[in-house]
């Protein structure tokens, strides 16, 4: 199986990471001054939950998140929710 390039996209707001078929590789987050969760779905903001972050009261705070194996495949597109995240960018194939 040839591998794919890795792109990334960063975000400060909820939005579409990639507009088409793509496998999610790794997430790296900066925290907020509250708690929250990244999502990251399938299908666009009502799609299907693929990953839910939990991130901590930490402003400032980041952290990556690697996945392992082949990664998370979203077959129709990959879109994050942000709630209590600064920034948020998702690494993915595709």
């Amino acid at each position: 199986m040839a591998e794919m390039d890795v792109s990334a996209t960063r975000l400060n707001a909820s939005g579409a990471v990639s507009t088409s078929r793509g496998r999610i590789r790794g997430v790296h987050f900066v925290g907020g001054s509250g708690a929250g969760t990244i999502t990251l779905k399938d299908g666009g903001a009502s799609g299907v939950t693929k990953l839910v972050i939990d991130t901590p009261g930490l402003a400032t705070w980041s952290q990556p998140v690697n996945i392992p194996g082949r990664g998370i495949l979203c077959q129709k597109d990959i879109y994050c929710v942000i709630a209590g995240a600064v920034f948020v960018t998702v690494f993915y194939e595709g």
